[in-house]
């Protein structure tokens, strides 16, 4: 496999912004994608769009820092399927889609795991305002 790749968007809020991220997927070259919603508390509704790529491609990272440019579009998680790790999550997935469990775990895996250069490049991706 490879990577997994959550971006959400609140669809009530940014309706027109969905097209765009559907654009940047579909030119992504990704394996497959799809969408789900997801409704909370608030009465927000959100749509959710994962995606999977094979392996690490200038094409996953062009994808990533596109989104990451877009206001109101938020990368959620990115996890390495083969390594069966979590590599980057979001406040609002760890503090909402999370247990607090795993939590902790992510983030003293984070402290000892050793990154290769394509995780290192997706957290300096992420890591830009």
């Amino acid at each position: 496999m490879g990577y997994i790749i959550d971006v959400a968007l609140n669809i009530l809020k940014n309706s027109s912004e969905k097209n765009t991220i559907l654009d940047l997927v579909k030119q992504s070259e990704c394996n497959f994608y799809y969408e789900t919603m997801e409704y909370n508390e608030k009465h927000d509704v959100h749509s959710i769009i994962t995606l999977e790529f094979e392996e690490e491609s200038q094409n996953m990272m062009n994808f990533l820092r596109n989104v990451k440019a877009i206001d109101n579009i938020y990368i959620e998680s990115i996890y390495d399927d083969e390594q069966d790790s979590l590599i980057y999550a979001s406040t609002y997935y760890k503090k909402h889609c999370m247990h607090k469990k795993c939590v902790k775990k992510h983030k003293e895996e984070r402290k000892t795991r050793s990154y290769s250069e394509t995780d290192m490049e997706i957290l300096n991706i992420m890591s830009k305002v």
